[in-house]
């Protein structure tokens, strides 16, 4: 007998499976129970769903996907719904999922069915044991992330299962019977414990300090103190413990024995300060003890020690516990702020002279005439350039200037000079003084020069009496100035008060006329809020300054084009714009600090070296310039004892 093709073994096996739809459908009409035995051999999973189909009534839609051969060993008839769990258990074999409800059934691979399962409870047809569900299931007795290690293992590959640590829930995607495995596993484990909390007050010791020596000891290896919690009060100098009985004793027979007295009994401690200054915080303690209604207890005493920056408290355990809770918040890292300002200053001006003045003297043989103009507001007067020319020592004031004559002692002499000039200076000033100092500390930063003035004299002339002159001097410091002291508030915001100054020498050619040096000051005082690393305006001046002068000789001045070499006009016009900014930044670690001034050291080596490099282009040659040294790098954390 020769083997069928496996084209003859399909037809047969999709005949059987024709021939018992067609008994099952039949069934109902003969009043016969609706069961059905399945014994299937290499079936293919079409015809095993399209039979399913044909029994159940469901109506389903298959995944191009879903393909393969199917082998069913059944001994005993069963009815629609084993059926539909078995159909359910043979898809789940080969990999396939059933998801939906109600008229139409998904059947699709397994990795997709989880995005598409129904929330548990949520249908109106009940989920069934190989429906892909989605169900929360709620922790009740511990953290639902410590359940994941040992569940993960448990849940299929193509399974959702995450924890919720906000809400403590688990979300699981699976098949409802596994849903319904993982939620019995988790009712067994998640079991409420008998935890109380007990608060221990002590007597002696610290709490703060004691719990840091129990946390050294539940960390270590080989303890058996891991099944309680404990937290200082550092208010009540207590301590809390959270945890099942057992623990807590053995927690609280090494508490009281650490609480214990010293031998010594000595009522005297040091306490090392940190940040804080020894002699200020003394003084401060002192009052807070003499505040008391009854006065300052005769048993608490308060001194420093400067060389050591340590306080000597000579006071019972309880008051001492209580200075040192105020001390340790006394005792703290003070913030820096550094303030940076910014001052630009820019001017222009302009000038213009124009003027003719002119002379003549027929005064050689003592009987001529004399005339001429003579202006002065011009750069240049020609009556004492006649004058010089004459003794050999005329100059003529910066300008385009003719000058033109002859001087004769015995006949006419004559002499004009033009004067004409135009000018324009323009300046532009940026200053950025800037300084570092701590929370609620004043600092100021002085860039300029101690300048004498005269401020008196004195001159004994003539008399009996010896001569002895002499002058006063008072020096006064002329530059840059800034003063501040920052406040840190709430956040980032920072209170500043502050005091900026700018003064510089009045050229001794502007100042014609004066006693004395003459200086330009420019000053603000004043108090501003503004967050850190931000940039605000303190205040500024804009000036515009026009002076128009015009000399003539009556009459002639004032004619037509003759009236030129008759007048003198000056026209001069400053225009100045002075703005000041500052820039406060806080820096509260030592990282921040770090970093700050590394990058302004690296900024300054930068224009130290390209100077220098500019120098040796110039000169061809190697140029011996100070440089800063490369800043050291050291990542280490460096703390007080």
């Amino acid at each position: 007998m020769t083997n069928p093709t496996p084209t003859a073994r399909a037809l047969r096996q999709t005949l059987r499976f024709l021939l018992i739809a067609a008994l099952l459908v039949a069934a109902p009409l003969r009043g016969q129970a609706q069961e059905i035995t399945l014994n299937l051999q290499d079936a293919d999973i079409r015809a095993l769903i399209n039979t399913v189909a044909e029994v159940t009534g469901t109506n389903f839609v298959i995944d191009p996907r879903v393909a393969g051969k199917v082998t069913v060993i059944s001994s005993q008839p069963m009815g629609h719904e084993a059926l539909y769990d078995v159909f359910l258990s043979i898809l789940d074999v080969h990999g396939f999922s059933a998801v939906g409800s109600g008229k139409v059934i998904k059947i699709i691979p397994n990795v997709n069915a989880k995005t598409s399962g129904m929330v548990a409870g949520t249908s109106s047809t009940p989920a069934v044991g190989g429906d892909i569900v989605t169900e929360i299931i709620e922790i009740k007795n511990m953290p639902a992330q410590q359940l994941l290690p040992a569940l993960r293992p448990l849940v299929p590959q193509y399974a959702h299962l995450a924890a919720f640590p906000n809400t403590n829930i688990l979300l699981l995607s699976d098949h409802a019977y596994n849903v319904d495995r993982i939620r019995n596993l988790i009712a067994k484990i998640d079991v409420a414990t008998h935890l109380e909390t007990e608060v221990v007050i002590l007597e002696n010791a610290s709490a703060s300090e004691l719990a840091a020596v129990l946390t050294a000891l539940q960390s270590s290896a080989g303890n058996n103190l891991q099944g309680v919690q404990f937290v200082a009060d550092s208010r009540s100098n207590s301590i809390l413990l959270s945890g099942d009985l057992p623990s807590r004793i053995r927690l609280r027979g090494i508490i009281a024995h650490l609480d214990s007295p010293t031998g010594e009994q000595s009522n005297t401690h040091v306490v090392y300060l940190n940040y804080a200054t020894a002699e200020e915080l003394a003084s401060i303690l002192e009052g807070t003890l003499a505040g008391g209604t009854d006065g300052k207890p005769s048993d608490v005493t308060v001194q420093a020690d400067g060389n050591t920056n340590s306080l000597i408290i000579t006071a019972p355990p309880p008051g001492f516990n209580e200075l040192r809770q105020v001390i340790r918040k006394l005792d703290v890292r003070r913030a820096q702020v550094l303030v940076e300002a910014i001052i630009a200053d820019v001017s222009v001006g302009t000038a213009d002279e124009l003027g003719v003045q002119w002379l003549v003297d027929g005064r050689g043989d003592g009987q001529g005439p004399i005339a001429g103009t003579s202006f002065g507001s011009g750069g240049s007067n020609i009556l004492n350039i006649a004058q010089n020319a004459i003794d050999g020592t005329a100059v003529l004031n910066p300008g385009l200037s003719l000058a033109v004559g002859h001087f004769d002692a015995d006949g006419t002499s004559f002499a004009a000079l033009l004067r004409a000039l135009t000018a324009d200076v323009t300046a532009n000033i940026l200053s950025t003084p800037s300084v570092m100092t701590l929370d609620n500390q004043e600092a100021e930063l002085l860039v300029g020069q101690s300048v004498p003035f005269l401020t008196g004299s004195y001159t004994n002339a003539g008399g009996e009496g010896s001569s002895n002159p002499f002058q006063t001097i008072e020096r006064q410091d002329v530059g840059v100035t800034l003063q501040v002291k920052p406040q840190i508030n709430e956040g980032s915001a920072i209170k500043l008060a502050l005091l900026q100054e700018v003064s510089s020498l009045v050229p001794s050619s502007a100042t014609t006329g004066a006693s004395d040096l003459v200086t330009n000051k420019r000053s603000i005082n004043t108090t501003v809020m503004v967050d850190s690393g931000e940039t605000i305006v303190l205040g500024g001046l804009m000036d515009d300054q026009v002076t128009t002068i015009e000399e003539r000789v009556p009459v002639l001045g004032s004619l037509p084009l003759l009236g030129r070499l008759f007048r003198f006009q000056s026209s001069d016009h400053d225009k100045r714009k002075l703005m000041v900014f500052i820039k406060p930044e806080i820096v509260r670690d030592a990282t921040a600090a770090k970093n700050l001034t590394g990058g302004k050291y690296q900024n300054m080596r930068a224009a130290q070296l390209a100077q220098r490099l500019q120098a040796e282009q110039r000169f061809s040659g190697n140029i011996d310039a100070p440089v800063l040294p490369e800043m050291e790098r050291n990542d280490t954390t460096v703390t007080s004892p």
